[in-house]
């Protein structure tokens, strides 16, 4: 019972991991994340391939952002092979993508994505977008 009030008591750091080859698109990532002002500790990759070379047994993101259209590994590639992997299928992946296509939408729930974000031009917007998620992550951890 102790160990559980010393755990609360600590500020809880949530890993997230951005999967989006536009170094724009990140950086606009990155000022809605400091306007949320939570506590996040933020990784980014450019593609699935460099992604996966970052994700190991010691470094399990709490949720995952990714991007549909990337380079050498794009999104749905990303999505399908980290699903078929027992220590990250249980992952959060968010899709965060300029699609707005409700087929792209259907799709990457099937394969096992939590949500589908279309990217906003509004950092209020993003933020928003962003507790809510990060509200449900921490409920569900």
């Amino acid at each position: 019972m102790f160990i559980k009030y010393i755990c609360k008591m600590q500020k809880v750091t949530m890993k997230c991991l951005l999967i989006d080859d536009d170094a724009d698109d990140q950086y606009f990532f990155k000022l809605a994340l400091n306007a949320l002002e939570a506590n996040v500790e933020l990784s980014r990759a450019s593609s699935g391939v460099e992604a996966f070379d970052q994700l190991t047994a010691f470094y399990i993101p709490d949720c995952i952002f990714l991007d549909l259209n990337m380079p050498k590994m794009n999104g749905r590639e990303f999505l399908k092979k980290i699903k078929n992997i027992d220590i990250f299928k249980d992952v959060p992946v968010l899709i965060y993508s300029t699609s707005a296509d409700a087929k792209d939408k259907t799709d990457m729930i099937l394969l096992g994505a939590t949500q589908f974000i279309t990217k906003t031009n509004s950092i209020g917007e993003l933020t928003s977008i962003l507790k809510k998620e990060f509200a449900k992550i921490s409920v569900s951890r």
